[in-house]
């Protein structure tokens, strides 16, 4: 963890949620609206963009080196 960004643990509280939602409507049969799944996907969504801008800004900086 000490070689971790401290804006990448912090995201890592916005997956817990999304666990626990799936966990309940797998192992609790707990209902899924269309918003839960909805904001599910836009809370996804935002970690993917987070996480593809770090690696492309990382492989720009690799280029622009040489």
């Amino acid at each position: 963890m000490s070689k971790v960004d401290a804006t990448r643990v912090a995201l890592l509280t916005l997956i817990t949620p999304l666990c626990a939602l799936a966990l309940g409507h797998v192992l609790n049969h707990e209902p899924l609206s269309l918003q839960i799944i909805a904001g599910s996907l836009l809370i996804l969504t935002g970690l993917a963009t987070f996480e593809l801008s770090g690696k492309t800004e990382r492989i720009r900086a690799r280029f622009l080196r040489y």
